[in-house]
């Protein structure tokens, strides 16, 4: 059984960052930077408004170091 392709417009220039250049698919590495991303941003503004100040726990600077860990060696291995 195929699965369906899921096509992206390229009205949107966010959907562009996580759509893949070559197959014009969407990208799961780079949605879960997007997500990761979106998460600690939602968690710092949370934090900033509620309690004053922003602690990040070490599992959340983990999760976010290697998710862009992630990102730049795919960029790497891309390049060969």
């Amino acid at each position: 059984m195929k699965l369906p392709q899921l096509k992206i417009p390229s009205d949107y220039k966010i959907l562009d960052f996580i759509k893949d250049k070559k197959t014009n698919l969407v990208s799961s590495p780079r949605v879960l930077a997007l997500l990761v991303l979106l998460g600690t941003i939602a968690d710092w503004m949370t934090a900033v408004f509620t309690e004053g100040r922003w602690e990040p726990t070490w599992e959340s600077v983990g999760m976010v170091l290697g998710t862009l860990g992630f990102q730049v060696s795919q960029k790497f291995a891309q390049r060969e």
